[in-house]
């Protein structure tokens, strides 16, 4: 019996880790979510930007090249718009396994900064609260 205990004490798994050809990285300003009828977590991440204006005019030079903006006939969307990045769905062992990861990351970058918070990255209210 001590025997197989030392060989499952000695025996190690190594994971390998490949990109799918969708892969990406991406950043994000917050995030949405809630659960699934099927029981799962579901997170969107966001990016926000203003909102790109939905008409520009300019003047065309005698030349045929582009001349200055016409401010006058601009068409703004005061919005901020969120592109949405990526949605996860998480099985509740991942939502569990993804917390506590994020928390010890969150514990060494607070005890690293000294104050709590992550310089200009520290959370500001932007983040969506799931939903």
């Amino acid at each position: 019996m001590e025997k197989a205990a030392e060989e499952r004490a000695d025996a190690q798994i190594v994971f390998e880790y490949a990109r799918d050809p969708l892969f990406r990285a991406t950043h994000a300003d917050g995030f949405i979510g809630g659960l699934t009828p099927n029981g799962q977590v579901h997170i969107a991440f966001f990016s926000e930007r203003p909102a790109l204006p939905r008409r520009h005019a300019f003047k065309v030079n005698a030349d045929g090249s582009l001349g200055a903006e016409l401010p006058s006939e601009r068409t703004r969307n005061e919005a901020i718009t969120r592109d949405m990045q990526v949605d996860v769905l998480l099985s509740v062992p991942a939502a569990e396994g993804l917390r506590n990861w994020l928390d010890q990351y969150l514990r060494a970058l607070k005890a690293r900064t000294g104050n709590g918070e992550a310089r200009a990255g520290a959370l500001d209210g932007r983040v969506a609260a799931a939903q």
